[in-house]
């Protein structure tokens, strides 16, 4: 096992966390809480006025935690952590919103029940895929250690979920940033029916001990010094935790499932409350009695009935604002600062990058390889690095850690820029985009954002890439909500998309097509790109020629072959594919009367096959066609490595004027 050394940083000044005191009572009154509101949820379901529930009854012990917290820490829980949540100050009546979708829920009845949120005690959203949310929790540490803050990041997480590759990403990144996070993780030894004894990776030695502490959560009490301990270690002195906390889970996995099927009678009966044996504690040191007890308990009861009972009454979410908050693309207005472009794209994007680094000290430039000497495998951060030591960081090999750690850099105020080496290696974050990224504002209304833009080289026409170097992947990232995806061909417009991505509130993602980023233009002036704001490339009154990325040049090509032949071609640009300018495409079809639309993605489900679809769904641009829409595109298959076969797949400009003679025909 390799031997992990994590050298010890003096406390910066003292926090009041370091000193506290377990409030026994304040324990006892938020547990309780937790298990009668589970109750209170469970009835609720079984009427009908509540479609999920998942309880969290043996959880209750991590309601201690939120003790050794300040108010600027941030919590990112899981969704049985209910006791916890609550504890560090989600309300009786924002549980009960959540539970039954109500219109003023956190989410406004966008997320299921136990998906917490509650921005104004720093609790992040959670999401279902277990394990997601642990990446972005490094990214808050991150940010917390870049502010030089004395915050902490605790991060719940089940035992089963330890094994998503996410958790394991996670860990890695905190121990080698030394970030100030801890991972609590709720042992109750299953995932759903499976055992998890023989598959949790700090029992099967995975993890240096040293890195884990471990405490039985089925005693309340003996959680507080241990966390305490903990928590102390990882805000002063950086020294990140998993902390495996023990625990039964005493119902079944949630309304919709039974553990009878499943667990013996035995087991069931050698469960442990940790409820009951708190309430044993304090009754042994003469702190709790029978009567105050029972008070308590119907005390919160009735509490908890009526709170439920009010929310049912409360108003429906209105459907007409289901899609508020999904994309903020008003954001703040761009300052046009006269700048002339480079020669190529990869020089306009160092150029762009630079101009963000130095106007901006939250931004941050995150990825693979991009510190000098190298300065990115392609070069877009040559230089960077040597201005901005502190600002411009290497990523580890790993996608879902640019992209994650991104979530919660932006969601705790920095402005982070991320580079993938090509965007065939998408896949390996795609988690991270579509669950969290694309996601985030909408599932929290607004309260948590994430206005991150990521950049990546695309696309084929470069010989020698094969699969996974030359895919284009436009069809896959158009299809997830929530994200920009722009595609510049010229150095003006690529800091002109740039100025525009990073003057917005919600995240952007930037395709680079290879084939063109390398090719000279004269160095013209920077104008402004709104979103969702084609170029007419060239005018024309017989085709109208729809185009985007390395097909661009390919369309430019060969409308000036057809005009040899008296066919008047207008070439219509796509710098963003979403949103994407339907206007002013429809104008220019209802000119011509005539459509070709050309992609190097492959045909199905793609960009191309939906801009089609969306056009001929209205009347006047379907009565406008003289001939029927074409699509120009690679079929669906693979980009093979030879660039024989390569050329063989891609459409050429010999496939674009064989549809212009058809359509003219």
């Amino acid at each position: 096992m390799i031997d992990v050394q994590i050298n010890e940083v003096p406390l910066k000044e003292h926090s009041p966390s370091m000193d506290n005191c377990l409030d026994e009572q304040k324990l006892l009154y938020d547990m309780l809480l937790s298990r009668e509101i589970d109750n209170r949820s469970a009835l609720v379901t079984r009427q009908g006025r509540a479609w999920f529930h998942v309880s969290a009854a043996g959880h209750e012990g991590l309601a201690v935690l939120p003790q050794l917290m300040e108010k600027n820490d941030v919590l990112v829980p899981y969704y049985r952590d209910r006791a916890l949540v609550l504890a560090r100050g989600m309300s009786t009546v924002e549980m009960a919103r959540e539970l039954m979708g109500k219109a003023t829920s956190h989410s406004a009845g966008r997320t299921m029940s136990n998906h917490f949120c509650d921005k104004e005690n720093n609790i992040f959203s959670v999401v279902s895929l277990t394990g997601t949310q642990c990446i972005p929790a490094a990214g808050a540490a991150w940010a917390s250690a870049l502010d030089n803050k004395n915050g902490l990041v605790v991060c719940g997480v089940g035992d089963a979920a330890t094994r998503q590759g996410e958790f394991y990403e996670a860990v890695s990144f905190a121990v080698e940033r030394r970030l100030p996070v801890v991972f609590v993780v709720s042992d109750n030894k299953l995932g759903i029916s499976t055992s998890t004894a023989a598959m949790a990776p700090y029992r099967l030695g995975i993890f240096n001990e040293c890195l884990i502490r471990r405490v039985d959560a089925r005693k309340p009490e003996t959680v507080f010094p241990v966390a305490q301990e903990v928590f102390n270690k990882a805000r002063f002195e950086r020294t990140p935790c998993i902390l495996v906390c023990r625990m039964d889970r005493l119902d079944s996995h949630s309304n919709s499932d039974s553990h009878k099927l499943y667990r013996s009678q035995d087991e069931l009966e050698a469960l442990q409350d940790p409820i009951e044996n708190y309430v044993a504690y304090l009754k042994e040191k003469g702190t709790l009695n029978d009567q105050d007890l029972a008070e308590q308990k119907e005390s919160i009861k009735s509490d908890v009935a009526e709170i439920f009972e009010r929310v049912y009454h409360e108003e429906e979410p209105d459907p007409e604002s289901v899609s508020t908050y999904l994309c903020n693309r008003q954001g703040a207005p761009v300052v046009h600062v006269e700048m002339e472009a480079e020669e190529t794209q990869v020089k306009a994007v160092n150029q762009v990058l630079d101009e963000a680094l130095s106007q901006h000290p939250n931004v941050l430039l995150f990825g693979e390889d991009i510190e000098d000497p190298k300065g990115g495998v392609f070069g877009f951060t040559r230089g960077l690095s040597t201005r901005y030591p502190d600002r411009v960081i290497n990523a580890p090999l790993s996608e879902a850690t640019i992209i994650g750690s991104s979530v919660g850099l932006s969601a705790c105020g920095w402005r982070p820029i991320v580079e993938l080496q090509f965007i065939d290696f998408v896949g390996l974050g795609l988690n991270q985009l579509q669950s969290q990224l694309g996601t985030l504002s909408w599932r929290t209304v607004g309260k948590w954002r994430c206005p991150v833009v990521i950049y990546a080289p695309y696309g084929a026409y470069l010989p020698g890439g094969g699969i996974w170097h030359s895919q284009s992947s436009d069809g896959i990232l158009a299809h997830i909500p929530g994200i920009n995806v722009l595609v510049p061909t010229t150095p003006a417009d690529t800091i002109g998309l740039f100025r525009t991505a990073l003057s917005l509130d919600m995240p952007s993602l930037i395709l680079i097509p290879k084939h063109l980023m390398r090719e000279r233009h004269e160095r013209r002036q920077v104008s402004p790109v709104p979103l969702g704001q084609a170029n007419i490339v060239r005018s024309g009154k017989d085709i109208t020629l729809v185009a985007w990325g390395n097909t661009v040049q390919l369309a430019t090509m060969a409308a000036l072959q057809a005009e040899k032949n008296n066919i008047d071609i207008e070439v219509i640009e796509l710098r963003s594919l979403v949103p994407w300018d339907k206007q002013r495409i429809a104008e220019s079809l209802r000119k011509t009367g005539r459509l070709i639309v050309v992609q190097e993605d492959t045909r199905t489900a793609s960009v191309g096959a939906s801009i089609v679809a969306d056009l001929l769904d209205e009347n006047d641009n379907f009565f406008s066609l003289l001939a029927p829409p074409r699509l120009v595109t690679r079929e669906d298959i693979h980009i093979p490595f030879n660039p024989c076969l390569e050329k063989a797949v891609l459409p050429g400009t010999d496939d674009i004027l064989a549809s212009v003679y058809a359509v003219m025909s």
